[in-house]
């Protein structure tokens, strides 16, 4: 995937079958921050309104942990760290022709720098259709692992609502729909449970001490040297083929 902007050429990874697991896996931890906590004021907004639902339902628990991601998501505006940004700067491959090897934190902000005429919208939309993309090729490779099932109860609950504010535009009748719709916007607000982003069991500790695991077992079990410099689509091959061995060994004991 290719960039052009004011004669200046950004290559993108966009495949399974050419992008690192490690480069992916930082990729996806960014993303994970970014739902959880957000990075500006339509976020921030998205806090306070499932925060109105959870005091609502008398849910101390998840009204305390979106409190805290609020307070999180207001930090990274006040100091503009953008998770989402991060994430495209991490897919970058080349600019200009230059590879974009590092990704500690300062490559990171390099990148950024060097990419800081590109606007909002093609930064976020291009993460979008990469997240997409290699979404849709790892559903497509293993549908076992990756097919999401909570996301087609999503869908469904959002086809209804768009259902029942066209028949209330039609039939002239919105204003009785207006609760079964509230109802089901609080529940797309609150589909998934907020996540953990303090202290040492934090939500990004636990996804990087997850993919070190993973990493473990294929060093041990298969003996790959190196698993984090082979691509993603290697990489969770030779983690599916794993699994069916030690099952294939459960069944034989």
């Amino acid at each position: 995937m290719k960039i052009l902007n004011k004669d200046k050429k950004i290559e993108l990874f966009d495949s399974i079958e050419t992008l690192l697991i490690e480069r992916f896996q930082k990729f996806n931890k960014y993303l994970l921050i970014d739902s959880g906590i957000g990075s500006d004021i339509s976020d921030i907004n998205t806090h306070i309104d499932r925060m109105l639902v959870y005091n609502s339902d008398g849910d101390r628990e998840k009204l305390a942990l979106e409190a805290e991601n609020l307070r999180q998501n207001i930090y990274f505006v006040l100091t503009e760290l953008n998770p989402k940004y991060n994430a495209f700067a991490v897919m970058v491959k080349s600019i200009d022709g230059k590879p974009c090897n590092d990704l500690t934190d300062e490559g990171i902000k390099d990148v950024l720098k060097s990419v800081s005429e590109l606007t909002h919208k093609q930064v976020t939309d291009s993460v979008d259709t990469i997240k997409k993309k290699l979404t849709d090729e790892l559903v497509l490779y293993f549908p076992q692992q990756f097919a999401d099932n909570s996301m087609i109860e999503y869908h469904s609950y959002m086809s209804r609502r768009a259902e029942m504010i066209i028949e209330g535009i039609i039939n002239d009748n919105i204003e009785e729909k207006q609760s079964q719709i509230e109802r089901i916007n609080n529940m797309l607000l609150t589909f998934a449970d907020p996540m953990k982003f303090f202290g040492s069991d934090n939500a990004e500790i636990a996804y990087d001490k997850q993919f070190e695991t993973m990493c473990l077992n294929l060093t041990e079990q298969l003996n790959i040297i190196e698993p984090k410099k082979t691509t993603t689509l290697t990489f969770y091959n030779a983690f599916e083929h794993l699994k069916k061995r030690l099952s294939n060994g459960r069944q034989s004991d």
